[in-house]
């Protein structure tokens, strides 16, 4: 079994409810998590909540549905391990 922990993970959609779930997880398993959403208040919030709670994390603002975005995004990630994708338009 392989275990998440100092793996890198990039959840995309955090701030949904099953994106949010998914990057508490992934926080609880010591990864180094990048959390994206589109929602600047709810993203802000995000990051102090798990940041107050010791996780490991990045916040970036992306919107998932403007495909334009994504490409910009990656461009500053060097390397992950792992991707959620959990957004989408509502």
């Amino acid at each position: 079994t392989m275990t998440p922990g100092g793996k890198t993970v990039i959840v995309i959609g955090r701030t949904s409810s099953f994106g949010k779930a998914t990057a508490l997880k992934a926080a609880e398993l010591r990864t180094k998590l990048t959390i994206t959403g589109r929602n600047a208040v709810k993203l802000d919030q995000a990051v102090s909540e798990s940041a107050a709670n010791g996780h490991n994390l990045a916040g970036q603002m992306v919107n998932a549905v403007d495909v334009a975005s994504i490409p910009s995004f990656f461009a500053g990630i060097e390397d992950f391990d792992h991707l959620v994708l959990m957004a989408g338009a509502s």
